[in-house]
C-alpha cells in the first residue's frame, strides 16, 4: 500500500505579489470612482430635467400675461371697431397677434408637460407621481454660485476638473493597473522557486522527502505578454488623453457660453428698466388724460415682450452654468458640493506617470 501527501511551498521572486495586490488596488479604485461617476450622470440627468421643467413654468407663466394683454387690446379694438372709431385692419392684426399669442401658450404648455414627463423618467417613477407634487424650484432663480465672468479663468477650471472628477480618477487608476500589470509581466521573466516537502508510506517504510524545484526561464523572457501589458498600458493613455482633450473643450465651450449668456442677461436688464421707465410715464400721462387705455395697454405687452426676452437669456445663463457644473462635477446651484470624494486617494506620481 502506497500513501503519498505532497505539499508544495511557492516562493515567488521579483514581487510578484506585491504587484498583484498593487493592480488588484488600483481595479478596486477604478470601480469606485466608475460608481461615482455613474452618479454624477444620474444627478445630471435630474438637475437638467428640474431646469427644464424651471424654464416652461417661468416661460408658460410670462406667456399667458402676454396673451391675456393681447386679448384685452382685442377687446378693446373691436369696441372701438364697432363704435367706427378704428379701422378693420387695425382689428385683424391684433387678432393675428393673438391668435399667435394663444398658439405659444398652447406650445410652452406642452412643452411643461413634456418636461415634467422628463423629470419622472430621470426620477424613475411615473408622471403621475410627481403631478400632483409641488416642486421647489427656487434654487435656479438663485443660484448658490454665479461666477463673475471677469474672473472666470479657463486654466484654473481646467486643473480643477482633471484633479477632482470622478471619470479622470478612474482613468488614472486604471492606468495605475496597467502599469502593475506591465510590472507584473516584466518580473515573470525571473523563475519562481517551489519548494514540495512530503510524506510517503511505501512498503511499511515512513519516508519524508524534500524537493526543489526552479520554474525554466521561458526562452522568448516572456516578451509576448509583456507586449500585450506594455499594448494595455498605452490604451489606458490615450483614453486618459481623449478624455482630458473632451473636459477641456467642454469648459471652454461652457465659459463661452456663460459668458454670453451674462451679457444677454445684461442687455436685457437694461432694455427692462428702460420700459418699466416707459411704463411710469404712461402711467402718469393716463392719469392726466393725455393718453387713453390702448397706449397703457400697448405698453404693457411691449414689457410682457421684453420681460420674456430676458428669462430666455435667463435661461440660456442657467443652461450654461450646468454646462460649467458638469464639466467640474461641482455643484452650482444648491450650495454645497456634490461631488463624490471618496476616502482613497491616488498616488499623488499618478498624473506624471500618465503622461509617459
Amino acid at each position: 500500500m502506497d500513501r503519498r501527501f505532497l505539499v508544495n511551498f511557492v516562493l515567488e521572486t521579483a514581487g510578484k505579489r506585491e504587484k498583484r495586490v498593487e493592480q488588484a488596488r488600483n481595479l478596486v479604485e477604478a470601480a469606485r470612482q466608475d460608481i461615482a461617476t455613474a452618479a454624477w450622470q444620474v444627478r445630471g440627468g435630474v438637475r437638467t430635467s428640474l431646469l427644464d421643467l424651471w424654464a416652461a413654468e417661468g416661460r408658460l407663466r410670462l406667456v399667458e400675461r402676454r396673451e391675456t394683454v393681447q386679448a384685452q387690446i382685442v377687446t378693446l379694438l373691436e369696441g372701438r371697431f364697432g363704435a367706427g372709431e378704428t379701422s378693420a385692419l387695425d382689428v385683424a392684426r391684433e387678432r393675428i397677434n393673438l391668435s399667435q399669442a394663444r398658439l405659444s401658450l398652447r406650445d410652452t404648455e406642452r412643452q411643461a408637460a413634456e418636461a415634467r414627463a422628463r423629470l419622472a423618467a430621470a426620477l424613475g417613477v411615473p408622471v403621475r407621481a410627481i403631478e400632483s407634487v409641488k416642486l421647489s424650484l427656487a434654487v435656479f432663480d438663485r443660484p448658490a454660485e454665479t461666477p463673475d465672468v471677469n474672473d472666470l479663468a479657463a486654466g484654473s477650471l481646467r486643473r480643477k476638473a482633471l484633479q477632482e472628477r470622478t471619470d479622470v480618477l478612474g482613468l488614472l487608476a486604471e492606468y495605475e493597473a496597467a502599469q502593475s500589470g506591465l510590472r507584473l509581466e516584466v518580473a515573470k521573466q525571473f523563475p519562481n522557486i517551489t519548494l514540495g516537502p512530503g510524506y510517503t508510506y511505501d512498503q511499511g517504510f515512513d519516508l519524508y522527502t524534500f524537493g526543489l524545484s526552479v520554474d525554466l526561464p521561458i526562452f522568448n523572457q516572456n516578451q509576448g505578454p509583456i507586449a500585450e501589458a506594455e499594448a494595455r498600458r498605452k490604451e489606458a493613455a490615450a483614453r486618459f488623453v481623449a478624455l482630458q482633450a473632451k473636459i477641456i473643450g467642454d469648459i471652454d465651450r461652457a465659459i463661452a457660453s456663460y459668458r454670453g449668456g451674462t451679457r444677454a442677461v445684461a442687455t436685457a436688464d437694461t432694455l427692462l428698466q428702460g420700459q418699466m421707465r416707459r411704463r411710469q410715464q404712461i402711467d402718469r400721462s393716463f392719469r392726466l388724460g393725455e393718453v387713453d387705455r390702448l397706449a397703457v395697454l400697448t405698453t404693457d405687452l411691449e414689457q410682457a415682450v421684453i420681460e420674456l426676452a430676458r428669462f430666455e437669456a435667463i435661461v440660456q445663463q442657467r443652461e450654461a452654468l450646468a454646462l460649467i457644473e458638469d464639466a467640474l462635477q461641482h455643484s452650482m446651484f444648491d450650495g454645497g458640493s456634490l461631488y463624490i470624494r471618496l476616502p482613497e486617494k491616488m498616488p499623488d506620481n499618478v498624473l506624471t506617470n500618465a503622461s509617459q
